[in-house]
């Protein structure tokens, strides 16, 4: 399986907030595969969270990393970013909520 739609599931459900088997059948995988992928991308987060997860020390930190994320906004490449990050999950949510309708109320038993 490809980093790219391990990612995907992996912000999927942690976006969504949805069961194992919501997730499942959004990208038409087995349950087992989407317990082991969130499982893994969790534990190679958790193992760089001190590479990339950086405490504020004093109220002058928290200001100036609030100006640069202030001006994140309009920044090309954020635009970028948030285009296809909303794309992606827009097509999600669609697939999901075609799922449900599909099935009616969404609760009925995966085999």
């Amino acid at each position: 399986m490809g980093a790219t739609i391990e990612t995907l599931v992996f912000l999927f459900w942690l976006a969504s907030g949805t069961s194992y088997r919501v997730v499942c059948r959004v990208f038409g995988m087995p349950r087992s595969t989407v317990h082991r992928i969130v499982h893994r991308v969790t534990e190679e987060i958790v193992a760089i969270r001190h590479q990339v997860i950086y405490l504020l020390k004093t109220p002058e930190d928290l200001k100036a990393v609030s100006r640069e994320f202030a001006g994140l906004d309009a920044t090309e490449l954020f635009l970028k970013l948030w285009v296809q990050l909303t794309a992606a999950i827009s097509a999600s949510s669609v697939q999901a909520a075609l799922m449900v309708s599909a099935t009616g109320t969404g609760n009925s038993s995966l085999p």
